[in-house]
């Protein structure tokens, strides 16, 4: 059985998936030391909050973390790409690996039910980093749910508008049944956005185009400014 290495961060390693995936799956370990990927911050609060929505996958025989068992294949070696910024992340994963950009055509996470909020069909989230305009989340604020951290949250509501917000109970699984019952996802680049992609629903993304790696051309996905 196939070995994978990932370091993180979280968005990263629901892009790494579709390589996962595309090579048969395995056991994917969280590297907490990050001596591959020293920029990442996952600690062992980020493997909990994930365990249930990675391990969920039927591509996935075991998530665990890292403590020096073999490894068969590294996740990190992407960000060694000098042309990264040319591709998404997804694709940068699948470059390394000589696989084809088609396998994140099609959706690489599913989760057992989904989860919806009455009368509240929108989404969103949006991280610190990455931010551009309020534009895109305005028409979508009064019937819909915010998901984040508190200072995300209140900086939501200070810069943008005010938003209902959503307990996650810090879990991603529950974050991605989320995602999946509703209407539209709206976000920036974050790993609520890789959530979205990975499940292939309705998405608009507030892209900043000086980092322009979470582009998915696809059928409903929109991205503010306009691609």
């Amino acid at each position: 059985m196939a070995t994978f290495l990932h370091a993180g961060d979280i968005g990263d390693m629901i892009y790494a998936l579709v390589p996962i995936q595309a090579l048969a799956g395995g056991i994917l370990y969280l590297d907490l030391t990050h001596h591959k990927a020293p920029i990442c911050r996952t600690t062992e609060r980020t493997y909990h909050m994930l365990y249930d929505l990675i391990k969920y996958q039927p591509y996935i025989e075991d998530f665990r973390i890292w403590n020096g068992e073999h490894i068969d294949y590294y996740m990190d070696q992407w960000r060694n790409d000098p042309d990264i910024l040319n591709h998404n992340i997804a694709d940068a994963h699948l470059r390394v690996f000589n696989l084809p950009y088609s396998f994140r055509d099609a959706a690489w996470l599913t989760v057992p039910e989904t989860i919806t909020v009455p009368d509240k069909p929108y989404i969103i989230a949006r991280s610190a980093r990455h931010r551009v305009t309020s534009a895109p989340y305005l028409p979508y604020c009064k019937d819909g749910v915010f998901v984040g951290l508190d200072s995300e949250y209140q900086d939501f509501v200070r810069d943008v508008a005010p938003v209902e917000r959503f307990d996650l109970r810090n879990s991603f699984m529950r974050f991605a049944q989320l995602i999946a019952g509703s209407e539209l996802f709206i976000g920036n680049q974050s790993s609520g956005f890789a959530l979205a992609e990975g499940l292939k629903v309705n998405v608009l993304q507030e892209t900043h185009w000086g980092v322009p790696n979470c582009i998915f051309r696809r059928p409903n996905a929109r991205y503010w400014p306009h691609v």
